[in-house]
């Protein structure tokens, strides 16, 4: 490319986006796709299971009166949970790594206002419990 320094790197970000969003599948995935869309009802059965034990354990974390709320949601795999704003948003994720051992989402990446923490539900069950019980201490001590 040449021109406007300022001109390629807008189109350079837009080839990207392009070259991103339109990729070819690949060949071996082409030809597996019968096999693959034979197995969909089972991974979504499983998929499902692990996001419902997951949302459920983590109501039974929060429990009813606690200082977090979870948001109702009508689908996806995360959950959105209101948390006391005691800091900014990227040092509560910061400190709840640190010392929590676990990583979530500040509620900004999904145009959030200040506390809120987004997690994923489609961890594997036992490590969703264990972390779900290390950010339940950790906000307690906040």
């Amino acid at each position: 490319m040449s021109g406007d320094p300022a001109a390629r790197a807008r189109v350079r970000e837009g080839l990207e986006l392009v070259a991103d969003t339109y990729l070819s599948v690949g060949t071996p995935v082409q030809v597996a796709l019968p096999a693959l869309l034979s197995l969909r009802a089972a991974v979504v059965a499983a998929i499902q299971r692990r996001l419902t034990a997951n949302l459920e354990s983590l109501r039974a974390a929060l429990g009813a009166s606690g200082p977090c709320r979870i948001l109702d949601a009508e689908g996806g795999w995360s959950a959105i949970v209101r948390v006391p704003v005691v800091m900014d948003a990227d040092e509560a994720c910061a400190d709840l790594a640190h010392h929590a051992g676990v990583w979530v989402q500040p509620g900004y990446f999904f145009d959030l206002p200040a506390g809120h923490i987004v997690l994923s539900l489609i961890v594997e069950e036992a490590a969703f419990r264990e972390g779900t019980a290390a950010l339940m201490a950790r906000i307690g001590s906040w």
